[in-house]
């Protein structure tokens, strides 16, 4: 995983100790990413893990935290170290992620993070019973963040976890196809939701309102 500024320049790697890291997402700051990642061939060391990162000036990438989260979830029957659970995104001081995205049958849980050691504080909680969810992502655009996510179930539709209690589906297309891991995100004025669909045959990137 590589990190570059925005406005151009050199990318540096985001953890050279690490031949295997992936899944990065950006703190609600701007100052930390946490990624997937071990140290050795053999994941031995397999853990989400935060790496603060400063992109003022130079880039500058501090050492990374073993956040505990594998060893925590894998207690909880909700991953292992084949990687089946990883971080979808940040929401308030915990992370969210869907239990085994790889089988289509996972729900969203949020795991507590300590915002000042970036340590595991306590067991996963789930956050809806369905639909079944396989990609959720957080968007912060209003005063308590919203929670989008797709299910697997039937059609590929996504949902919105908002302030309404319950899920509230948000496309209603009969056309979107089933088996397929749709991909979403809105834009900064929260105006517009972009997703990627097959539903015209092939994969294109959609809009709406």
């Amino acid at each position: 995983a590589l990190v570059v500024r925005a406005d151009g320049g050199d990318p540096i790697e985001l953890r050279p100790e690490s031949p295997h890291t992936g899944w990065p997402r950006w703190s609600p700051d701007g100052r930390n990413l946490i990624a997937v990642s071990a140290n050795t061939p053999e994941e031995t060391s397999y853990d989400w893990w935060v790496v603060p990162v400063d992109l003022r000036g130079t880039p500058k990438i501090s050492p990374a935290i073993r956040t505990g989260a594998v060893d925590a979830l894998t207690r909880q029957g909700l991953g292992s170290r084949d990687a089946n659970s990883r971080p979808s995104d940040w929401y308030e001081d915990s992370l969210v992620f869907t239990s085994d995205p790889d089988t289509n049958e996972g729900q969203v849980w949020h795991l507590p993070l300590s915002p000042r050691t970036f340590q595991v504080t306590g067991p996963a909680r789930q956050m809806l019973s369905a639909p079944v969810a396989i990609y959720a992502r957080v968007f912060r655009q209003s005063e308590r963040p919203q929670l989008f996510f797709n299910s697997g179930v039937r059609l590929n539709h996504i949902w919105l976890l908002g302030d309404s209690p319950g899920a509230v589906q948000v496309t209603q297309d009969t056309s979107l196809l089933p088996g397929f891991k749709t991909r979403f995100s809105l834009s900064p004025d929260a105006t517009l939701l972009l997703f990627a669909s097959k539903r015209s045959g092939e994969w294109l990137i959609w809009q709406r309102d």
